[in-house]
């Protein structure tokens, strides 16, 4: 129901912005073609005549194609003579003519491909591909249309066109569901792209996906929408193709009289278009829905069947619309009980469906003959029932009336609820995505000061630290006569360098680059190894070999590191051990460091504070992790340390 309402929103968009060609219009550009001079202005009014008049009265658009293209190959104007051929191949189009109008288009496919332009290949690829299908070429109607497709894709500009001819050859092969999402994509398209004429033609595709589906009050709101809006255009090509597609629903539906109806107009648009597939189809179609109606009157039926059949000659090339006259046929003279005819073109349409005749099929012809004939017995005694039931069809009408009446209240009910339903969750993501875009504006505003912070503490702090490292061994080199002196000296330069250090470290962690999972353990095996490499002891480092590049808080990164370096600090200053390992764990859901020496353990007599073990456990705790220390004296000790990965990793 959503979809339903949003396609009737865009289509009354697009009804405000619509400009239709008129008439009028057409006979403005002839005026101007009488009086200009100008070649550019006459062949552009040549072409726009050719065109136009191919959809509305196509033996004038193939003449003035013709002169367009007189006019562009002596002037040699290659994009005028593309459009020439184009506007000829249409007109062909209009009339039927299949085998004239694919010539003409392959030379279109020619000038554009001299021009090395890929969108007009694509255009001129898609009217290829519907000649192809009116012969009943679908493998090749399909490739062409998808190749233009990929073409159109990568170009700036986007006609949607080719989604209606994508969803119309999907439909002849019977695969539905890809009709519906090409139609359905090519109206956002329209949308996206401001492309307001093909709207239409797209809505008769979805239209007869949902008499497809069953769906046929969707079916005639969609078509009937899409009627109204190719009226307000001179395409009577397209105004036939929808009213047929509403005759056929209102067949599905039952209401035989509606169906006669829109047959007829189209009947009388394919005359003034002088194409006799569409007129042959147009004749059937009204026997068909005439054959239905409860007062069959067979003799017009008959008259409505020879008319097709005259013809019938003049189409037997255009495989694709013959099939479909076959069948039709079948059906009409089933219906009207004359079996010898609909055997025929029952055969017709096997034989040309590439259907062999199995055993069944042939005994299946042979059986209409008997099964009529038992029908007219039946029909005697329908006759006898009618008037009874004719009563009771009155008053079964009545209570259809209530239902159909109380079912649209309950629609409409239905609609405005979920209008409202939509919009509110419209403005519930307008909300959410404004606090997102905050959020990530005071996450950068962040990231830029610990920058500019890094960068300060770097410029002014680093010099300044260097600076006392610097004078501090000057001190020392020069005071060797004076033991307390050097002394002092020594420690400033070596808490200088700590600082400088530390404030290394500091630098590091506040660059938002660095704060990355992957980034963290790089750090901490460099640290491990530079920090141990003097100590004597062996190293082992087991660490995973993938490691994700996930962004983690500065406080998480922040305190394991300051967690491993007092772990390290206290295997130098205490342990005495020879073997040092150091092994990490990372799953989904957690962080977990194991930290194993082989040295003297911790005294029993020697306090938290003293190892800075008690420090550890609260860097760890203010991350949400938990720490475990086991140790006993002359066995080594093990620190391990696990932090859930919920609230630190982002």
């Amino acid at each position: 129901m959503i979809k339903k309402i949003a396609l009737l929103l865009i289509c009354f968009i697009l009804y405000k912005g619509t400009k239709a060609t008129t008439l009028s219009y057409l006979d403005s550009v002839q005026n101007v073609l009488n009086k200009t001079t100008n070649t550019s202005e006459k062949l552009n009014c040549l072409y726009t005549l050719s065109f136009e008049y191919g959809l509305v009265d196509p033996i004038k658009g193939i003449k003035y194609g013709q002169e367009c293209l007189k006019l562009a190959l002596r002037e040699n104007d290659l994009p005028f003579q593309l459009n020439a051929y184009n506007g000829i191949a249409n007109a062909y189009e209009t009339l039927a003519k299949f085998d004239s109008a694919q010539y003409f288009h392959f030379k279109s496919y020619d000038v554009a491909k001299k021009m090395n332009a890929p969108q007009k290949m694509a255009l001129t690829s898609v009217n290829i591909a519907l000649c192809y299908k009116q012969n009943g070429d679908y493998k090749n109607a399909l490739r062409q249309y998808l190749t233009a497709y990929k073409l159109l894709e990568t170009q700036s500009s986007y006609n949607p066109r080719i989604h209606f001819y994508l969803g119309e050859i999907y439909m002849r092969l019977g695969d539905y569901a890809n009709a519906e999402y090409y139609s359905r994509l090519g109206l956002r398209k329209c949308v996206e792209f401001k492309h307001d004429y093909i709207f239409y033609n797209l809505y008769i595709n979805l239209g007869k996906c949902y008499h497809n589906k069953g769906e046929l009050d969707s079916a005639i709101f969609v078509l009937s929408d899409a009627l109204r809006g190719l009226e307000r255009h001179t395409d009577k090509v397209s105004i036939g193709i929808c009213l047929n597609a509403l005759g056929e629903v209102y067949v599905s539906k039952n209401e035989f009289e509606k169906a006669y109806d829109n047959f007829s107009k189209e009947l009388a648009i394919q005359k003034t278009l002088k194409n006799d597939n569409g007129i042959c189809l147009a004749y059937l179609n009204m026997a068909k829905s005439l054959s239905k109606m409860n007062m069959v009157n067979k003799g017009e039926i008959h008259k409505l069947l020879k008319e097709s059949e005259i013809l019938l000659p003049t189409i037997k090339k255009n495989s694709d619309i013959l099939l479909e006259i076959y069948y039709k046929f079948a059906e009409a003279y089933e219906r009207i009980e004359d079996p010898k005819n609909a055997l025929t073109y029952y055969k017709l349409y096997f034989s040309l469906n590439n259907t062999l005749l199995n055993k069944d099929k042939v005994q299946q012809f042979f059986e209409l003959q008997t099964r009529y004939d038992t029908e007219k017995k039946e029909n005697q005694i329908k006759l006898l029932q009618q008037s009874d039931t004719i009563k009771t069809l009155e008053i079964s009408g009545q209570d259809e009336q209530i239902k159909a009446r109380n079912i649209t209240i309950v629609l409409i009910v239905i609609s405005l609820f979920f209008i409202l339903f939509y919009f509110y969750n419209y403005f519930q993501r307008q909300q959410l995505k404004s606090r997102l875009e905050k959020e990530q504006t005071i996450k950068a505003t962040e990231e830029k000061e610990r920058m500019r912070m890094a960068k300060d503490i770097h410029d002014d702090l680093g010099s300044g630290l260097s600076k006392i490292r610097f004078l501090s061994e000057i001190v020392f080199r020069k005071s060797t006569n004076d033991e307390e002196l050097s002394n002092a000296s020594s420690g400033i330069s070596e808490t200088a360098s700590h600082l400088v250090e530390n404030m290394r470290d500091l630098i590091w962690a506040l660059n938002p680059e660095n704060t990355t999972l992957a980034n963290l353990t790089a750090r901490i095996r460099e640290y491990s190894h530079d920090y141990l490499e003097e100590f004597g002891a062996e190293v082992l480092i087991k660490f995973p070999e993938n490691i994700p590049n996930s962004s983690i808080s500065k406080e998480f990164h922040r305190e394991i590191f300051m967690v491993v370096k007092e772990c390290l600090n206290n295997i130098v200053k205490h342990s005495r051990a020879s073997t040092v390992n150091i092994i990490l764990a990372i799953n989904s859901n957690e962080f977990q460091l194991t930290i194993i020496d082989n040295g003297i353990g911790i005294p029993a007599n020697r306090s938290d504070d003293g190892n800075g073990l008690k420090n550890i456990k609260n860097r760890i705790e203010s991350i949400c992790g938990k720490v475990v220390i086991d140790s006993s004296e002359h066995k080594g000790t093990l620190i391990q340390f696990t932090v859930p990965f919920d609230k630190n990793i982002f």
